[in-house]
């Protein structure tokens, strides 16, 4: 087994900041060493002097392969012993914001032998969290959080946060958001993800709204971005990407899911006791028994002829 750890992350340890190199530890283990029921010890035999690399670096954000030697460079790592594993470090050129994932190389120089493994990481400028919202009364300025399930159409209500990440003694801090725009729109139902143009778009500018119920009761400032679906977008699963600015000029995207659908559907399990439990568990004896509502956008029932 081959995996990497982010090591200077810029607060706790999952992501850097814009510019700063990479500096991950490769986790090396044989596989008969690996307990599934305890703390691995990783310990690698007849691992010393094997070279620690990088393969490719993905943007899983954007879906896009990172070139080497454009992009980014790596400075390669060796294996000191056989617990010692190895410490490699992404030196960025080009790498944009979003969540990354890497492919890791171990090469055996004696006898030509290469071994792969992964690992992740974040370049952050900041936290941008998108919710998908309803405004609770027409001109209230306040909202709440909806099912992300919209028609052919449709008018969409998305609430922007920016954040500055937590520390260890300090809350995430909120950001003011000067601009937003979308950057891509991607249809989830195929693979890879196929991005779609002129599909949505946005209508007039942000405004200010207050998010109640998402922290306790405590309100919480967002900015509102409208948005439009086109009447001939397929109805699929969406990711939907934008690019928020904040006041003193850096940028970042969030992305979130949503879906457009002719109408919307809910499940939940008979008896309803079942869906109390994690994962709900059945006997190969037992009928698994699912209550299942439709309803179109104005609430009213829709009706279902047929389900598989």
């Amino acid at each position: 087994m081959i995996w990497a750890e982010l090591q200077t992350a810029s607060t706790g340890s999952w992501y850097v900041k814009s510019g700063e190199n990479i500096s991950l530890h490769i986790n090396i283990m044989d596989i008969d060493s690996a307990n599934m029921m305890g703390q691995m010890t990783p310990t690698c035999t007849g691992c010393t002097g094997f070279i620690a690399t990088v393969r490719a670096v993905r943007n899983e954000q954007f879906f896009k392969e990172m070139e080497p030697g454009t992009d980014y460079t790596v400075i390669s790592g060796v294996v000191a012993n056989s617990t010692s594993g190895a410490d490699i470090t992404i030196v960025p050129i080009n790498l944009p914001t979003g969540w990354y994932g890497i492919e890791v190389l171990l090469n055996d120089t004696t006898t030509g032998n290469q071994y792969f493994g992964w690992g992740g990481f974040e370049i952050r400028n900041f936290w941008t969290k998108l919710l998908f919202v309803q405004e609770t009364s027409p001109g209230s300025g306040n909202y709440t959080a909806t099912t992300p399930v919209f028609s052919k159409g449709g008018n969409i209500q998305l609430a922007l946060m920016a954040l500055q990440p937590p520390t260890p003694l300090t809350p995430p801090t909120p950001l003011p958001i000067t601009s937003a725009s979308i950057e891509n729109l991607r249809n989830e139902n195929y693979w890879p993800p196929l991005p779609v143009e002129g599909k949505i778009t946005q209508t007039g500018s942000l405004t200010d709204g207050n998010i109640i119920g998402l922290f306790g009761d405590q309100p919480v400032q967002a900015k509102i971005m409208n948005l439009t679906l086109a009447d001939d977008i397929e109805e699929s699963t969406y990711m939907l990407t934008v690019r928020v600015t904040v006041s003193d000029g850096s940028s970042d995207v969030g992305s979130e899911i949503f879906r457009v659908s002719s109408y919307q559907t809910s499940f939940r399990f008979v008896p309803e006791s079942k869906g109390y439990e994690w994962p709900p568990v059945y006997s190969n004896a037992e009928n698994v028994t699912l209550f299942i509502e439709a309803t179109n956008f104005d609430g009213s029932p829709h009706n279902l002829s047929n389900i598989t």
